[in-house]
């Protein structure tokens, strides 16, 4: 694999992300992947990044590597390096990747409730109704985060020329929002507002997205404005 610098931060207790560039078309969108410390010690891992030595130091330092999620069938770049050194790891699949990677082998599929072996620590939910992906939201209870992938972005001013252009493309640019291609993708809309109404049943300020900046707080009335054209 080419090298990717990978930073590695602390974002609250128990909680990390790991961020790197990622180009599509020649834009760069960049990437998170989200690390939590379970109660039980073991790490669980969210859109998994490139898997550098450092950052594979820095994961061995917090804890052992026990869950390698992907989110949507879109987020699964990755997994087969986990795989190779994290043996004893599980990885769950998004609903439709599985059809797509059929070098993986996975421990499950992702749903509406979350795994026993993390429900202390996370809850989830599938997001229905996109015929694009069905993306599974999580919430770390502790942080107060809601974890996103793809159903919302955040582009900030200050990402590349074309980043911006792209960002105001998709309208995306300098807020928290649900893409042009996402809104689209939208086809039932009873159902992906059942998946909101849910979403909002939970305790949460902070938003981690898979591409953009994080919104540290307020993160709920922003999310709400991200879905109001749904109303």
């Amino acid at each position: 694999m080419k090298n990717v610098g990978v930073t590695f931060r602390e974002l609250d207790e128990r909680l990390w992300v790991a961020e790197h560039s990622l180009k599509i078309a020649g834009i760069d969108f960049g990437r998170r992947m989200t690390a939590v410390l379970l109660s039980s010690g073991e790490l669980w891992l969210h859109s998994v990044a490139h898997l550098t030595s450092e950052l594979r130091e820095q994961l061995d330092a917090i804890g052992p590597v026990r869950f390698v999620v992907s989110p949507n069938r879109f987020h699964h770049k990755y997994m087969e390096y986990y795989r190779a050194a994290y043996p004893e790891a599980e990885l769950l699949a998004s609903p439709g990747l599985p059809e797509r990677r059929e070098d993986l082998s996975f421990s499950g599929i992702l749903g509406d409730e979350p795994d026993p072996q993390w429900v202390t620590d996370l809850d989830q939910t599938a997001f229905h109704g996109n015929r694009i992906s069905t993306e599974i939201v999580f919430l770390h209870r502790a942080s107060r985060t809601l974890i996103l992938t793809d159903l919302c972005f955040n582009l900030p001013p200050s990402r590349p020329l074309f980043t911006r252009l792209a960002a105001r493309a998709l309208g995306v640019y300098n807020r928290l929002a649900v893409s042009r291609t996402m809104r689209r993708g939208m086809s039932d809309h009873d159902a992906a507002r059942a998946s909101l109404e849910r979403i909002f049943e939970w305790d949460f300020d902070r938003v981690i997205v898979g591409h953009g900046d994080i919104v540290e707080t307020g993160g709920r009335e922003k999310l709400e404005r991200a879905f109001a054209w749904m109303e």
